[in-house]
């Protein structure tokens, strides 16, 4: 594994009341030496002393020249478990499951034999090729038309594969101490003074710990190579049991292949950045659920630009439950790839894919399902909810397989993940809702039942899709509209199948989800794109989740 930061970073002092902040270097020095010392260079750790008179709130993380990578054979392993004789009656196996080579990489890639200008996005390396040439990626020629930036999993592979503007000076990834104001739990309100319409006590605001990200950064890629593995066998050193769990086991998928192992190897792509673009959507007009009344689609607005990813760490506010949570802001946009197709070489068997456990595959350049212009932000919560873990599981599985809630939840291997609840208070819900602070919220008054207003700060949405008209989003793409089809980033696709993929045919490869096929030897299938148009979800939000694994061998 190897994680490369050439330059240093820098302490920030920032003001609490702030969102603004100064950023210095201090002396070629880094903090991030006093962690990391043995991996990063020209790194001079910190001395007492010139700690000493320095004030501030935060640390801030200057990257530049920023990659991450784990080598294509190293992987984070689920390992799954033989299931009851309940649950292997009902047809359950046993699943494991590896995520190999998980890198984050540099966005921008070679035009041709040299590297292209920042900005323009290249075909980057396979897994197999750590050179500019791609290995296996096809050349850049196939790639016009395309989507260049989704065919390798790893950016430039020239011996550089860093991000190069990963977090600036000026918008570094932060981790402060910091106090936010709002409804606690209980409905109370923590803050210097209470808001307007607020007639209850007042408290002090709580500490947080929190790490915040850019709201802008160059394009990386995040990719790795999966390996879901069914039914594993096997082998005590002379003698394999059901599957073969060894390395280099073929897949019996293959008609050639006798005795191997059954799993299925895939390739995730993500060309992107980690903040959100930040339109805000509009709405419809008031008669919008009328029948005999035309939709009106407001369309979007910039405000408040682009949304940064936060994770916040602090014990909830729960006098009840003083438990100690996480508020997450999700906030990401890009393009989304994914792939299970390897490759296959008459001509040059040395070009094949291996198709063998454990081995690194070849992926088709350009087959899989993708996501174009994808744009999602799910806001996370303070003081009142937050997203929650335990080792213990409120269920169980009797023996002869039917499952039992619980009184008490025990340790049997199972877990639990829960976002909690939005408390059952005026305060919190009017402000979850629609941002009142008076513990009350308006409707319309058409008398539709809709809000009059919604709060911005606690509602998302995930856009798959662009549904911008134009780069600066002066208009939004009518569905009903036939002027807005076409197969550009800022149109509706059509349905419009290209039966023959290629640079000069790419089809409707420019906006939206869609799946483009692979040829094969034998010719089973083609490189037909279909796509299945753009899709939005607006206002989301999660008044409460909980997740709760149930393994079939427990």
């Amino acid at each position: 594994m190897k994680f490369k930061m050439t330059k240093p970073m820098a302490y920030t002092k920032q003001l609490p009341s702030s969102e603004s902040s100064h950023t210095f270097s201090i002396a070629a020095s880094s903090l991030f030496c006093l962690l990391i010392a043995p991996l990063a260079n020209a790194m001079v750790e910190l001395e007492e002393e010139q700690m000493a008179g320095v004030t501030g709130a935060g640390l801030a993380f200057v990257l530049d020249d920023f990659s991450f990578r784990m080598a294509p054979t190293s992987y984070a392993e689920l390992t799954g478990s033989a299931p009851s004789a309940a649950a292997a009656a009902a047809g359950w196996t046993r699943g494991d499951a590896r995520y190999y080579g998980i890198s984050m990489t540099s966005g921008y890639g070679p035009l041709g034999a040299s590297n292209g200008p920042q900005g323009v996005a290249g075909r980057g390396t396979t897994w197999w090729n750590s050179s500019a040439t791609g290995g296996g990626c096809g050349t850049f020629a196939d790639a016009v038309g395309g989507q260049p930036n989704l065919q390798c999993p790893l950016g430039i592979g020239d011996g550089d594969f860093g991000v190069p503007g990963f977090a600036t000076p000026y918008d570094p990834y932060m981790l402060r101490v910091f106090e936010y104001e709002g409804f606690d739990y209980q409905g109370v309100w923590r803050g210097d003074s209470a808001p307007i319409g607020y007639s209850g006590p007042v408290e002090s605001m709580p500490t947080m710990l929190e790490f915040r990200g850019p709201i802008h950064t160059d394009p990386w890629r995040w990719a790795f190579w999966g390996e879901f593995e069914i039914d594993r066998g096997t082998w005590n050193g002379t003698t394999v049991t059901g599957n073969d769990p060894r390395i280099g086991a073929c897949n019996n998928s293959d008609p050639a292949c006798s005795g191997g192992a059954d799993f299925l190897q895939s390739q995730t792509i993500i060309f992107g950045n980690p903040y959100a673009i930040g339109h805000v959507w509009n709405g419809t007009s008031d008669d919008d659920d009328n029948p005999n009344t035309a939709r009106t689609d407001q369309g979007y607005t910039k405000s408040p630009g682009p949304l940064r990813t936060v994770q916040r760490w602090a014990k909830t506010l729960n006098d009840n439950d003083p438990t100690f949570g996480v508020s997450y802001t999700s906030a990401l946009s890009g393009d989304f790839r994914f792939s299970v197709r390897q490759i296959g070489n008459v001509n040059d068997p040395e070009l094949d894919s291996d198709d063998q456990l454990h081995h690194v595959p070849r992926f088709h350049r350009t087959e899989g399902m993708y996501f174009r212009n994808v744009d999602a932000y799910i806001p996370g919560t303070w003081h009142y909810q937050a997203i929650t873990f335990s080792g213990t599981s409120d269920y169980s599985i009797a023996a002869d397989g039917s499952i039992n809630k619980l009184a008490t939840p025990i340790q049997n291997g199972n877990f639990t993940i829960e976002m909690t609840r939005i408390p059952n208070n005026a305060n919190v819900y009017s402000y979850q809702y629609c941002g009142s602070t008076s513990g009350s919220c308006e409707l319309n008054d058409n008398g539709d039942g809709f809000l009059k207003q919604i709060n911005r700060n606690t509602h998302g949405y995930v856009r798959w899709g662009n549904w911008c008209a134009d780069a600066d989003c002066t208009a939004t793409i009518d569905p009903y509209d036939s002027a807005y089809l076409g197969t550009g980033e800022y149109d509706l696709p059509t349905s419009t199948i290209s039966t023959d993929w290629s640079p000069s045919n790419p089809g409707n490869t420019g906006n939206g989800i869609y799946f483009i096929g692979s040829n094969p030897v034998g010719g089973q299938n083609n490189n037909a794109v279909v796509n299945l148009g753009i899709s939005r979800l607006e206002g989301m939000q999660i008044q409460h989740m909980k997740i709760t694994s149930l393994g079939a061998g427990s």
